[in-house]
């Protein structure tokens, strides 16, 4: 007999919840004209560059290689959907 899901009562799923998650980079521009882009929740993540788009891409290389050595040394790492979000 089924209920008015359309499954039968007795039909069990499971439910995993996972949490995605984004990295959010900050940027700033430094006095003399350098950028400077960090990701906060990693920390050591900061890098420099002539420009925003330097400095942001060289965070992001940053951050991806600090989540790959934790991988490799067994630490857990969050599920990331989309992996940066750039703050301005």
């Amino acid at each position: 007999m089924k209920n008015n899901t359309g499954r039968r009562p007795d039909a069990r799923r499971s439910k995993t919840a996972i949490l995605l998650k984004m990295f959010k980079v900050e940027i700033e521009q430094e006095d003399d004209g350098r950028w400077i882009a960090e990701v906060p929740e990693l920390p050591g993540v900061l890098a420099y560059g002539d420009s925003r788009e330097q400095a942001v891409t060289r965070a992001q290389a940053l951050s991806l290689r600090v989540l790959a050595e934790r991988l490799d040394h067994g630490e857990d790492i969050p599920q990331v959907d989309a992996v940066f979000s750039i703050v301005a």
